[in-house]
């Protein structure tokens, strides 16, 4: 919450973050969200949880659904995935082989933001994030989705 929310094309945050080395499918078409600008750091975070941890990491895939409860974001690779015992583990300071610190700063910032975020994975498949986007902080600015 440094800045001022504005409306972000989701799609270009993501690109903006995604290393050159993995193949990058989006789905995103136009959606925007309305957010702090520091929402990058979430997506960069994600990308590089995915290059540090997946080991097999080769493709991300990014999407997005609607439906009564608001937009649905999903962040998936093809990487080894998260152990279910450590879906929630991964958000909690200090846990992880690294600085332990990113996944914490990513669900706070999403939450200054009034979004969510779960691993929603299935383990030996990659790992999967599904953000949570209310009504009233997400648009479609064209004819897709």
């Amino acid at each position: 919450g440094i800045k001022k929310p504005v409306w972000l094309k989701t799609e270009e945050c993501i690109h903006a973050v995604i290393n050159r080395n993995l193949e990058f499918v989006s789905r995103l078409g136009n959606l925007e969200v309305y957010a702090d600008p520091q929402i990058e750091l979430v997506f960069y975070n994600l990308a590089e949880n995915a290059l540090r941890h997946g080991k097999t990491v080769t493709k991300i895939e990014v999407s997005f659904t609607c439906d009564h409860e608001g937009c649905l974001l999903r962040i998936q690779d093809d990487g080894v995935g998260i152990p279910p015992e450590n879906k929630e583990q991964i958000f909690k300071r200090g846990f992880g082989s690294h600085s332990g610190e990113g996944l914490f700063y990513v669900r706070q910032i999403l939450d200054l933001n009034n979004l969510s975020i779960h691993e929603t994975g299935t383990y030996g498949e990659g790992a999967r994030f599904d953000i949570r986007i209310p009504h009233g902080a997400f648009r479609c600015t064209g004819s897709e989705k």
